[in-house]
């Protein structure tokens, strides 16, 4: 049934604006007191959410956790943290990194593993619900994205325009 698809009018009054790093501008190293004072940064910015894409720092699973141990630390529980991964780690290094930042609060976790060798992970982590898991990012087609959330593929869908075409259709 395509009426599902239909627009029905404004959702809410409001949006959510984060605070994301460019790589140019994201720390190259696993040392926490850089990643802080971005973290800083944002919120002198008045933002109340950022997403980091720490992979970029270099390091492992446990460097990451430290990080961001550090970060929500100085920013306090208030502040949403997201961690992009863009399909960088494997299902055991995704494990071990929600086991080791379940208790910081994460606002969510993106893209984490590839899709395709990863369906049932996902569906997993999905179920389990410790993190949030963003993903979906580049379906190209309405049926892709619909086969996609009847298998519970992630928490939040995140459709990109430049994949999709830019309009639901």
């Amino acid at each position: 049934d395509q009426s599902i698809y239909r627009f029905r009018g404004a959702c809410r009054d409001k949006i959510k604006v984060y605070y994301d790093l460019a790589p140019a501008d994201t720390p190259k190293t696993t040392e926490p007191a850089l990643w802080v004072e971005c973290a800083q940064e944002a919120k002198k910015g008045g933002f109340k959410a950022m997403k980091l894409d720490i992979y970029r720092g270099g390091g492992d699973v446990p460097e990451w956790a430290r990080i961001l141990q550090a970060i929500r630390a100085d920013v306090g529980p208030e502040m949403l943290l997201g961690v992009e991964f863009h399909w960088r780690l494997n299902s055991e290094q995704t494990d071990r990194f929600i086991a080791m930042t379940e208790d910081l609060n994460l606002w969510f976790i993106e893209d984490p593993m590839r899709y395709d060798a990863n369906l049932e992970h996902y569906q997993r982590l999905t179920t389990a619900g410790k993190i949030p898991i963003v993903a979906l990012e580049q379906m190209l087609t309405l049926k892709s994205f619909h086969e996609m959330i009847e298998k519970r593929m992630c928490t939040i869908i995140e459709p990109d325009a430049q994949y999709c075409g830019g309009s639901w259709h």
